[in-house]
């Protein structure tokens, strides 16, 4: 039996892991997939140049959305990009994102800047 790529008939393609995840978790049976194959397109992307300083801020303003206490400590849900996740962590605002567990603790300096920028991003002006 193929499996999901083959049916989609992709070999040289590099996958992302969006793609990639999309394709793992898609409800199609592999049936419907062979025989739709242009119902996934893919395409070569030129990598964009941007502020690594601005996209760890967002993502530590959304990671502010996911915070909850857990027996006094600030966690988060991890579900952003590994990359940024791993500068945080450099930065000392979040513990190691490379672990069994489905969140991270943000340190008391991580968890205040996560707010702030929460507020200062997405907050309402009245």
């Amino acid at each position: 039996m193929r499996n999901r790529f083959q049916a989609l008939n992709i070999r040289s393609f590099h996958l992302t892991k969006p793609l990639v995840t999309y394709l793992a978790f898609a409800r199609f049976s592999p049936t419907v997939l062979a025989a739709e194959p242009n119902a996934i397109r893919i395409r070569k992307v030129k990598p964009m140049k941007f502020d690594e300083n601005k996209v760890d801020e967002t993502v530590l303003a959304l990671l502010y959305l996911t915070t909850f206490s857990d027996r006094g400590i600030v966690r988060a849900w991890k579900g952003q990009s590994w990359d940024v996740m791993h500068r945080l962590h450099a930065k000392g605002l979040i513990s190691d994102p490379q672990s069994t567990a489905k969140s991270v603790m943000m340190t008391d300096e991580g968890a205040k800047r996560s707010e702030e920028l929460f507020d200062e991003v997405f907050g309402k002006t009245e």
